[in-house]
């Protein structure tokens, strides 16, 4: 999705929160369309680091993967591609 309707979804809904009081916090001047902002996308970003969740990853212990649609055939073939590789099909 773009940034414009995520923010439309998460942000102008109320379902990004200050870590600090844990009440809805709004993006910067309420604006959801940055395109063109240059610059000032500086305080975009700064928003998101403060409503986002980092979690400490390590993708050589953890991988992520997403089917290509949500059709059950896709999500099959991620699945045994998965096994696969936890069987070492492709070499260790």
């Amino acid at each position: 999705i773009t940034m414009e309707e995520f923010l439309k979804r998460e942000a102008m809904t109320g379902k990004l929160l200050d870590p600090k009081t844990n009440q809805p916090m709004m993006p910067p001047g309420n604006r959801v369309e940055w395109d063109g902002a240059g610059g000032q996308r500086q305080e975009l970003f700064e928003y998101l680091r403060t409503v986002g969740h980092v979690r400490n990853w390590n993708p050589k212990e953890c991988m992520v993967a997403f089917p290509a649609t949500s059709n059950p055939e896709d999500i099959e073939v991620l699945q045994n591609t998965m096994d696969d590789i936890k069987n070492e099909k492709y070499g260790p």
